[in-house]
């Protein structure tokens, strides 16, 4: 395509998808392990969970060990592409995922 600067025009955001663990999930570890899958056009620059660098490998996505604090977490996933582009928890409106921590080994 047309090159603006020196990156190409890129009009399509990276695509977060298969997010596990689901929405507010109740876990009664205080560490999980986050993965998903995560694809983009121009090629994948970074994902995070909240602020720590995640593992990218082809079309997936992991944070192992994530560690939960007791009560409710705030899990934002930040995908950034090539050109920048970046979406959270794969909404441009980017809501966070709720991960519940309680004492009683739900999981």
């Amino acid at each position: 395509g047309e090159k603006i600067g020196s990156y190409p025009t890129d009009l399509q955001y990276p695509t977060l998808t298969n997010i596990l663990p689901l929405e507010n999930k109740f876990v009664g570890q205080s560490e999980i392990n986050i993965s998903g899958t995560v694809s983009d056009d121009n090629g994948i620059l970074s994902v995070y969970v909240n602020s720590e660098p995640a593992i990218v490998n082809g079309a997936t996505f992991s944070a192992d060990n994530f560690p939960l604090n007791y009560g409710l977490n705030d899990i934002a996933i930040t995908a950034k592409d090539l050109a920048q582009k970046k979406i959270k928890n794969g909404s441009l409106f980017g809501y966070n995922k709720i991960i519940v921590k309680d004492g009683f080994g739900n999981g």
